[in-house]
């Protein structure tokens, strides 16, 4: 099998991964939802690099996103999720998508530099931390709690 040419990779040549990734629950982790994790990178570089351009770079100097020249194509509003949804809502929700990631409204919403604090105030504090908490949308602490009942099983 050929493998293609990438680039400023020499480093791939000595690089072992297991000496990288010390932590085992992390790499169950990525073995679980590998396909799900490097769809969300590859989503997040065309978000990059076709979508935001220099305005991503700008918006973790904290520019507020109203500032920044993001091209959004004309859309109608038909179909909004609330009535106060514009282009400006739309454009930070990409924005905050890059700044804070998948699945973290509560990281977005208490985002001074997007248009969600302003529209519907600052998340529970609660929400907040417990979202900070999870990664990539599944939570991990229930599925470590587990692994005592989970061995159990199997040695049955």
């Amino acid at each position: 099998m050929l493998l293609p040419e990438i680039k400023n990779a020499d480093w791939l040549t000595t690089c072992n991964p297991e000496i990288v990734l010390h932590d085992d629950s992390y790499k169950k982790h990525l073995k679980q939802h590998c396909n799900k994790v490097l769809l969300r990178v590859r989503m997040l570089y065309y978000l990059k690099a076709e979508v935001l351009g220099e305005a991503a770079d700008k918006a973790f100097e904290g520019i507020p996103a109203k500032d920044l020249d993001v091209l959004l194509p004309d859309i109608d509003y038909v179909e909004i999720p609330v009535d106060w949804w514009n282009a400006d809502a739309d454009k930070s929700l990409l924005i905050g998508v890059f700044k804070h990631g998948y699945e973290r409204y509560n990281a977005m919403r208490a985002d001074p530099a997007l248009c969600f604090l302003e529209k519907v105030g600052m998340p529970d504090e609660k929400l907040l931390c417990a979202e900070q908490n999870v990664t990539d949308g599944v939570q991990d602490a229930p599925e470590q709690g587990n692994t005592d009942k989970e061995e159990s099983r199997a040695d049955r």
